[in-house]
């Protein structure tokens, strides 16, 4: 099984960055322009780069060596992909949970700054799912996409490449967890 649990934030930097230098060369990808982050909890986390090839895809300004997820997420945007985003609704959720919008506010003014550039957002009642699905490749596993989740706890996380045979079932599931939720139409 394909474990990237030890080097998660360095395989969702290439895994984006190889999307973007795929696209921008004009090279086939393998399925629509789309990007898909699921997770219940989300925040501006840095994604530092050691130096690669495909890294310049990536960069924002030149001196740039961090760049926040919102940035990299933006540029898919300007570029015309579609990105779709699903965290956990706000106030109470049938499972019990309560994610208090006031405790939350830097994960709503990213989610709104997105909304206002074209992604769609959804609001999911009991989300649990995580990953982060691209043409190229996927992530998924136990880690939200936060600075704790994927930097100071452990985690287990798994990639599949786009021609694993576990790709598009994991693609299919990360989906449908939000695909049946409305899209929001602003965040509370």
């Amino acid at each position: 099984m394909p474990n990237v649990s030890w080097q998660e934030p360095q395989i969702l930097v290439d895994l984006l960055a190889i999307n973007l230098l795929a696209e921008e060369n004009e090279m086939m990808l393998p399925g629509a322009m789309e990007i898909s982050v699921v997770s219940p909890w989300l925040s501006e986390v840095e994604l530092s780069l050691r130096p690669g090839l495909w890294h310049r895809q990536l960069q924002i300004e030149r001196s740039a060596a961090s760049y926040g997820l919102s940035r990299i997420l933006q540029r898919f945007l300007v570029r015309g992909w579609a990105v779709d985003i699903a965290v956990l609704a706000y106030g109470f959720n049938p499972c019990g949970i309560h994610k208090d919008p006031n405790a939350h506010t830097r994960e709503r003014q990213v989610l709104s700054r997105l909304l206002g550039l074209g992604a769609t957002v959804h609001l999911v009642p009991d989300l649990h799912a995580k990953g982060v699905v691209t043409p190229l490749g996927l992530l998924t596993g136990s880690t939200n996409i936060t600075r704790s989740g994927l930097f100071l706890q452990t985690q287990n996380a798994l990639y599949f490449a786009h021609d694993h045979v576990e790709y598009p079932p994991n693609r299919q599931n990360l989906r449908a967890c939000y695909q049946r939720s409305p899209k929001a139409a602003s965040i509370p």
